[in-house]
């Protein structure tokens, strides 16, 4: 089943929205044909995936949320904050700041530290910055006191990755300096 997860992400980063609904298709297809909450989880997920790409947010966090519970019935932590993660995306679409972050927090409570990655949205700043990726603004915050070299030996990324990073952060941001972005993370 997690060959479908793999195949709908890859049809939607080409933005091939088709073919990422009929693998979500056929991940439902077998998840119904095997009965497993584990697999049902799995499929919700690619179904809110795809739903999210088409930008039908709330029927993505409707999906997401159903693929928690099932992932949370299977004890499958991990696949249960994954799901939440685009529950999160979802509800961040929606403009549902508070919601998003509430489910960002129910996520990072299910799954090992690293394990989320970037994708899970990060609480804006006290002064009401643009949500960042949490990778965006754990760099940004960084990137007051460190070089690029330093975070990406510290966080075991190349330093073209914290580059891009940094790069769509200031853009997100509007600042031009590493001393802006000091100024604006200090809240």
């Amino acid at each position: 089943m997690h060959l479908y997860q793999v195949l709908v992400a890859a049809a939607i980063a080409t933005k091939d929205l088709q073919g990422a609904g009929r693998w979500a298709r056929e991940a439902k297809t077998a998840a119904d044909r095997l009965g497993l909450d584990a697999r049902r989880a799995q499929a919700r997920r690619a179904q809110a995936m795809v739903l999210l790409a088409r930008g039908e947010a709330e029927r993505a966090s409707e999906h997401a949320l159903a693929a928690a519970a099932a992932a949370g019935r299977a004890r499958l932590g991990v696949e249960a904050a994954r799901a939440l993660t685009v529950a999160a995306r979802a509800q961040a679409q929606l403009g549902d700041t508070a919601g998003a972050q509430e489910l960002d927090a129910q996520a990072r409570a299910l799954a090992p530290t690293g394990l989320l990655g970037p994708t899970v949205v990060s609480r804006p700043a006290a002064g009401g910055l643009p949500l960042l990726s949490i990778r965006e603004r754990q760099m940004a915050e960084l990137a007051a006191t460190y070089t690029n070299r330093q975070i990406a030996d510290q966080l075991g990324v190349s330093e073209k990755t914290v580059e891009a990073t940094l790069r769509n952060a200031f853009a997100k941001l509007g600042v031009n300096s590493r001393g802006e972005l000091a100024e604006l993370m200090k809240g």
